[in-house]
């Protein structure tokens, strides 16, 4: 449950800092990703007798994911809306140039 609570953090930062939020909306989905990241690796220590090096391993790792998941969305989406932005002006000039 807790994976999914921060696999839900992702597009949620994705979406914050693509629309321009403030800065508080827009660390909002990391807190809630890292903290549910780290709330389910303590169900791994205490539910399935993990280590806590194996624990932190794991949480780093996740970490570097859904950081890169993001960070890779957030670039992808900005050059998606430029580039709409792009077209939508050449689409104007040109329609204001046939009349």
């Amino acid at each position: 449950m807790m994976l999914l609570w921060a696999s839900a953090g992702v597009p949620l930062g994705v979406y914050n800092i693509t629309e321009k939020f403030n800065i508080a909306l827009r660390i909002q989905a990391q807190i809630l990703t890292f903290l549910s990241l780290v709330t389910w690796s303590q169900c791994y220590y205490y539910g399935k007798k993990w280590s806590i090096g194996k624990c932190a391993t794991v949480l780093v790792g996740m970490c570097i994911l859904m950081g890169g998941v993001e960070a890779g969305l957030i670039f992808a989406l900005r050059v998606s809306l430029w580039s709409q932005i792009d077209d939508l002006y050449r689409h104007d000039r040109s329609m204001s140039a046939n009349e």
